[in-house]
């Protein structure tokens, strides 16, 4: 039930603009997302031993953590999403030299994940967090004013910068999800964290295509996006719908922020409200 709500929920923000949000297919959708929802709570609710123990939201550094995570993911998945498509498509950079730079992420998270964790030990959670995610929103904010003739140096500096930025958010938003649950549901939270990062990853993956798509097709661009270096005049329209994916992920990383201030300053030993 879990895996038909999460796709059903992919299928309704995938490309919306093709049939129109009012169309019965969008709604519909739509409508099955919410009820599949709804079935999978009442369903969890209800069990003595349920596979995602959902009263666990009702501690609050936990519930925060989730938000923060799932939330922030949704956001940076968007740049290992569409940098390839402007490199090799807009750019036509060789598939070497595109490789090369998005490894530029890995990079970054690493020296994020090594320096979030010394910060964690020293200054507690919400210092790493809020820095990484402000660093975030410095370098999504960096790839809206990206386009067609600008450096690619500037792509690396945004591909690095991202990664450091999620490196240093990642590491203690995880080890304060993890703290704050009771010791018996720690195998269930360890299973949680990759379910949290991989929902992120596909609404932001989705809603990236229905932004750039949608955009592209209100231009008169109704193609593949793999398509747009073959296609004649189609690169400024896909730039068009970079510029709003990025500035939409800006705020939505800001949301993850906002959230983050609000969390304390202790990865958390027992469950508190």
């Amino acid at each position: 039930m879990a895996a038909l709500f999460i796709l059903m929920l992919v299928l309704t923000l995938n490309d919306p603009f093709a049939f129109g949000w009012r169309s019965p297919v969008i709604l519909g959708s739509a409508a099955a997302t919410f009820t599949l929802l709804a079935a999978f709570t009442r369903h969890e609710l209800a069990q003595e031993s349920p596979m995602l123990d959902l009263r666990l939201f009702t501690i609050g550094e936990f519930r925060r953590a989730v938000l923060i995570r799932l939330v922030a993911f949704t956001a940076s998945t968007t740049i290992m999403f569409l940098a390839p498509i402007y490199l090799l498509g807009v750019r036509e950079l060789t598939a070497r030299t595109a490789g090369a730079l998005l490894s530029l992420f890995a990079v970054g998270m690493i020296v994020g994940a090594q320096s979030s964790g010394r910060l964690y030990d020293r200054l507690g959670p919400r210092l790493p967090i809020v820095v990484g995610l402000l660093v975030q929103v410095a370098m999504l904010a960096l790839l809206v004013t990206v386009d067609e003739a600008s450096a690619v140096v500037l792509m690396a500096a945004a591909t690095l910068g991202n990664g450091l930025g999620q490196g240093l958010w990642n590491v203690p938003a995880n080890s304060v999800m993890m703290g704050s649950m009771p010791a018996d549901a720690l195998g269930v939270g360890g299973a949680f964290t990759n379910v949290t990062r991989t929902v992120g990853n596909v609404i932001g993956q989705a809603g990236a295509t229905a932004l750039v798509a949608g955009v592209m097709s209100s231009q008169g661009f109704d193609i593949p996006l793999g398509d747009v270096a073959e296609t004649a005049g189609a690169t400024g329209a896909f730039i068009d719908g970079w510029s709003l994916t990025y500035a939409v992920s800006v705020a939505i990383t800001l949301v993850a922020l906002a959230i983050a201030l609000r969390t304390g300053n202790r990865s958390p030993t027992s469950a508190s409200v």
